[in-house]
């Protein structure tokens, strides 16, 4: 008998060149051996270097699919990409809590898109403190932090590519700061790195490693993601 994979659930936009978003996400998750679930909050018109739009799913749609996932799994990491706004998200995270509040929720959360698409008009810094008590984990690159970061939540913060050179990542918990450095092999610019990144963070909590050797996991999951060709469009392997 094959041993049981842990459930990570995506909630994403789907992408139909496949190297960001819920397929991206979907690919990292079954590359590190669990068990990916999925909810399309989006529809985007793109490829790996333009989008011209997004199709927004209905909520109403959305909730029932999650509801019911969560009546019927036992789902450990949730991990949360595009989202139309923020009372879509507060509705999620409602129902999460009111299923199963221990479920580890990671948000990342993608404000412009790579090709230079705005997805929001921006956030109101009431909804944010909202919908970050409810947060554990937020995985935003350093644009995307220095737009959301609020002073005052338990968000513990991993800000992808965050040196100037993009040489660099940074952990963010309890007032501390650790840097994590990424390997010069590393050089080739993929579209979806920050799903790919994110969803390999859910992944190996889901799998039982701590914060930290989950980061460490990541990083060398992300140098052979990002070296696996020269296109923008990346190979996902173990």
């Amino acid at each position: 008998m094959s041993k049981r994979r842990p459930i990570v659930l995506s909630i994403g936009g789907i992408d139909p060149c496949g190297g960001a978003g819920l397929l991206a996400d979907t690919k990292t998750l079954e590359a590190h051996k669990v068990l990916p679930m999925g909810i399309s909050s989006a529809i985007t018109f793109q490829v790996e270097d333009k989008i011209e739009g997004v199709k927004w799913e209905n909520p109403e749609d959305l909730l029932k699919q999650l509801t019911l996932l969560l009546d019927s799994y036992q789902i450990s990491v949730i991990k949360i990409g595009i989202i139309e706004n923020l009372n879509v998200m507060n509705n999620i995270l409602t129902e999460v809590n009111l299923k199963n509040p221990k479920i580890t929720v990671i948000w990342d959360p993608v404000l412009t898109a790579s090709a230079g698409f705005d997805f929001h008009g921006g956030f109101s810094s009431d909804d944010l403190s909202a919908v970050l008590k409810h947060i554990d984990i937020a995985t935003p690159n350093y644009e995307e932090y220095m737009q959301l970061e609020t002073n005052g939540n338990n968000v513990t913060w991993i800000v992808t590519s965050a040196g100037r050179n993009n040489d660099q990542d940074w952990l963010i918990s309890n007032g501390e700061q650790r840097i994590y450095r990424t390997h010069p092999s590393a050089s080739h610019k993929k579209h979806g790195s920050g799903c790919v990144f994110s969803s390999s963070i859910a992944a190996n909590l889901a799998l039982g490693y701590p914060l930290h050797k989950s980061i460490l996991r990541t990083k060398k999951y992300m140098t052979g993601f990002l070296d696996s060709n020269k296109s923008l469009l990346g190979f996902h392997k173990r």
